[in-house]
C-alpha cells in the first residue's frame, strides 16, 4: 500500500474512533499528566498551517522532554494557502507530521466548533 493510501486509510480509522462525544473542557490551570503536549485553544475557524506549526513544536521522541501523548484542536472550518479544505484532507497532512514523530492516533472528542484530537507513542 502506498504512503497516500495509507494516510487516508489512517483518517478513515481516526474519524471512527471517537471515545466520548461530550467534549471535556482543559483549563489552563488543569494539571496534565507529566509526558502531555496539550492544546488549549479552540476556535472554530484556522489553517493547515497553524496546525503544522503546532505539530513542529513537539519534541521529537528522542528528546529528553518528549511527550507520550499529545492532543490537538481542530477547527471545523480550515484553509490551506488561504483556500478552504475539507476536515478529513486537512488531517491527512497533520496526520503525515504526527506520524512522522512516532504518535498514533488514540480517537477524538467532539467539541464547540471543531475536535480534539487525540495521540499515543
Amino acid at each position: 500500500m502506498n504512503r497516500f493510501a495509507t494516510l487516508w486509510l489512517l483518517c478513515a480509522v481516526l474519524v471512527g474512533c471517537s471515545t466520548d462525544d461530550t467534549p471535556t473542557p482543559q483549563s489552563s490551570g488543569q494539571s496534565q499528566p507529566a509526558g502531555t503536549h496539550m492544546t488549549t485553544d479552540r476556535p472554530s475557524t484556522g489553517t493547515v498551517e497553524s496546525l503544522l506549526e503546532v505539530v513542529a513544536s513537539v519534541p521529537g521522541s528522542s528528546a529528553d522532554d518528549a511527550p507520550n501523548d499529545f492532543t490537538l484542536w481542530v477547527p471545523e472550518t480550515l484553509t490551506l494557502n488561504g483556500d478552504a479544505v475539507p476536515q478529513d484532507a486537512a488531517m491527512a497532512v497533520v496526520l503525515d507530521k504526527l506520524l512522522g514523530l512516532d504518535f498514533f492516533p488514540d480517537g477524538f472528542e467532539q467539541g464547540d466548533g471543531g475536535r480534539l484530537y487525540k495521540y499515543q507513542r
